[in-house]
């Protein structure tokens, strides 16, 4: 038996998967599988990784990847506007 996930996209993201798979002749749901199976295939998880050492601490993670993510959309958005 397989677990459900239910993810949730903005309505561009979404119509882009919708396309994605329309144009490799699947679904969806094989789409979203194929890509999580890959990558957790490929993907080692390190317990010591940088973010696990603040897994009791998650308002100081949430500020240590929030910086640099508002960072690069500074900047792309302002890329933007040329």
């Amino acid at each position: 038996m397989m677990d459900t996930v239910v993810v949730e996209l903005d309505p561009h993201t979404s119509e882009r998967v919708r396309q994605l798979a329309r144009a490799q002749g699947t679904t969806i749901t094989t789409l979203v599988r194929s890509l999580i199976t890959q990558l957790a295939d490929s993907t080692e998880v390190m317990p010591d990784s940088l973010l696990g050492m603040f897994a009791d601490e998650p308002t100081l993670l949430d500020q240590v990847v929030d910086v640099p993510t508002y960072e690069r959309l500074a900047v792309v958005t302002s890329a933007g506007n040329d």
